[in-house]
């Protein structure tokens, strides 16, 4: 009477059971939503990234129309002009200038904006050492080489200048030959006794400019002890032809003990980042001074365009005559900035444009720019951002175009990075 019921412990074994394997159920398919909702959710990020790609290299492609329109109403105000060769110089105005207002939302819900600047709205430091074409720069025999190299961007005219040999200058084709018949109907080329070597005031310009900039950079007093007399030296070192420091000695020494060993370049400046390689520049202050400078043009480098330049640009440079040059001050540069919102330029000679041009003297300047530009100054070398966001994805390209190709190839691509 008083033993245990076998059907009740039945049950009692039973329902554990069928706990258990529902639980197995309950997490086998939990597992198989889970990786099914992540396999989707990978090819969905996958597609939206190679979305988000093609359409960054777009902003280029689009860059490009841009500045080939901007080209062609130069070349029709020019022609109205009755000048069929000289085109405008480069201002606020440009249509470049205002492709930055307006993004663009695709169907998919992305969002592309495009941002175009010419290169001499920048120091470039390449133009405080005179160097004319890649001839005088690399000592290069073959004068229409060195017209082609000057075209070029600094990967590509690196890589023919360190692979020219004497296969290459003797195997031309009949129409390489004639142009270069044709350039030499103009007669040899003669080397300036001062090519390849700092312009006068590079080394007070240098420092003020370095100063200014290292005042202004964040970080504590020991974080920007830098001396910046001796980093302007260092700079003009690096740059000019020579291998003699600008206070004597040997310039190589610093170099061949570092590890790796190299050689400073003597040669223009190929990126901004390549200031890194400079004896006495971290990347610290490599990383301050890039919103400040450019390297393009590699040769035949002018001044800042004061007409594009932004205020922290404008406030590096000089304005004067010989002993007398300064920076800019504020009030010089507001007035500057002042007169651009009014749609007007600063033209050497007012006769270019005389509704629109004024004089430096309009703007509180006496003297000339440093370092030396012609006014309204031209730029052929364009900086194009192309920036993506597209859900949590973003994707950026920065290219640089030359606008001086023609044809089929043109413009042509300095130098492209995606990030």
């Amino acid at each position: 009477m008083n033993g245990a019921n076998p059907n009740r412990q039945e049950r009692g074994v039973v329902l554990p059971m069928v706990l258990i394997l529902a639980l197995a159920l309950t997490a086998a398919v939990t597992t198989f939503v889970s990786r099914a909702v992540i396999d989707s959710v990978i090819v969905r990020n996958r597609d939206n990234v190679a979305v988000a790609e093609a359409l960054a290299k777009s902003g280029v492609h689009i860059a490009r129309a841009v500045l080939h329109e901007q080209l062609r109403r130069k070349i029709d105000v020019a022609h109205q002009r009755g000048d069929e060769t000289e085109t405008f110089g480069n201002t606020e105005h440009d249509l470049i200038n205002r492709i930055a207002d307006y993004d663009i939302e695709t169907p998919e819900g992305a969002f592309l904006h495009v941002s175009i600047f010419d290169n001499s709205s920048r120091l470039n430091i390449n133009s405080l050492v005179k160097y004319s074409t890649a001839e005088q720069a690399h000592g290069i025999l073959d004068l229409e080489k060195a017209e082609a190299l000057d075209q070029l961007g600094s990967e590509i005219a690196e890589l023919i200048l360190t692979t020219l040999d004497e296969t290459e200058q003797n195997d031309k084709k009949p129409q390489q030959q004639q142009q270069k018949n044709q350039l030499n109907k103009k007669g040899p080329r003669i080397p300036d006794e001062d090519e390849g070597l700092p312009i006068p005031d590079a080394e007070e310009f240098l420092t003020d400019f370095f100063d200014r900039v290292i005042e202004n950079m964040d970080g504590s007093a020991d974080e920007k002890d830098y001396a910046p007399r001796e980093l302007a030296k260092s700079l003009l070192d690096y740059l000019d032809h020579d291998r003699v420091r600008v206070d004597g000695g040997d310039e190589d020494d610093y170099y061949l003990a570092q590890d790796p060993p190299y050689l400073p370049a003597n040669r223009p400046l190929l990126s901004v980042q390549e200031l890194g390689l400079v004896e006495g520049f971290d990347h610290n202050l490599v990383r301050t001074l890039a919103p400040y400078l450019t390297v393009y043009p590699l040769f035949s480098a002018e001044g800042v365009n004061i007409n594009t330049a932004p205020g922290h640009v404008l406030g590096s440079i000089y304005q004067g005559d010989g002993g007398d040059r300064r920076q800019l001050q504020e009030d010089q540069i507001l007035e500057i900035l002042d007169a651009r919102k009014r749609g007007a330029y600063f033209c050497d000679s007012i006769a270019t444009d005389p509704d629109r041009c004024l004089t430096l003297a309009e703007a509180n300047l006496s003297g000339e720019i440093y370092p030396p530009v012609k006014l309204p100054a031209k730029s052929w070398v364009y900086t194009v951002i192309s920036q993506v966001i597209f859900g949590d994805i973003e994707r950026t390209v920065e290219a640089v175009l030359n606008m001086t190709q023609t044809g089929k190839s043109a413009p042509f691509l300095l130098y492209w990075r995606m990030q």
